[in-house]
């Protein structure tokens, strides 16, 4: 497993210790990664959206915040599981900052990959 982020490398370090993370962090301000794999960002409307006004309200009543944001706050994530011959297995393209597919989606993809 690899994560990739768009922050410096004192914030991946700073990131890793906080959640306790035992894999490697790329970091990946310039977004070559992103573009590679074809990410696209979100536009300005997308932030005001009543979708993302029902996330956000959903998520801080889980407890959940938003720390300050880093990096391009328009780039949209994404979820990949490559093989061991950069074969993409799974992928997933967020429709918003939100948007990432359940641990038991990813689990269930990871479980019929040969990596």
């Amino acid at each position: 497993m690899v994560l990739v982020g768009l922050g410096s490398l004192e914030q991946a370090e700073a990131f890793r210790r906080e959640l306790d993370l035992s894999f490697p962090i790329v970091c990946d301000p310039d977004r070559h990664l992103y573009a590679a794999y074809g990410l696209k960002k979100m536009g300005l409307l997308g932030f005001a959206s009543p979708l993302m006004l029902v996330k956000g309200v959903k998520a801080l009543g889980q407890g959940h915040s938003m720390g300050m944001p880093t990096g391009d706050i328009y780039q949209l994530p994404g979820v990949f599981i490559i093989d061991t011959t950069g074969r993409i297995r799974f992928s997933h393209y967020s429709r918003d900052p939100a948007d990432y597919p359940s641990a038991d989606t990813i689990l269930s993809a990871l479980s019929k990959t040969e990596l």
